[in-house]
């Protein structure tokens, strides 16, 4: 699911987080958020999964650099080549959910 089409908007990452929580579709409530693999298999290998823009999306994978706590996003760019990207908790991204 991209929360984008749902909402209309993006998320922070505490609002992503709550998003997948409470997400309710699909005949389960155990979404949660991507791995960079599980992102890197759908984005960035032929055949792409179809997206409409250019979106970011958040991953489960949270570190700290220096003062900043930083989560792991995957871009829905068409290119085979994957390069782990960071942004703050404040960005604002999208969620592509996944189910165990």
């Amino acid at each position: 699911l991209d929360s984008s089409v749902v909402l209309g908007r993006c998320l922070n990452y505490d609002e992503a987080l709550q998003y997948v929580y409470t997400l309710k579709t699909g005949g389960s409530s155990r979404w949660r958020l991507p791995t960079f693999s599980e992102l890197a298999g759908l984005y960035k290998q032929e055949p792409f999964f179809p997206s409409t823009g250019r979106k970011w999306f958040w991953t489960a994978e949270k570190v700290v650099k220096g003062y900043h706590e930083m989560v792991g996003v995957v871009t829905s760019d068409r290119e085979k080549e994957f390069q782990r990207q960071y942004v703050t908790t404040k960005d604002c991204g999208v969620v592509h959910a996944v189910h165990p």
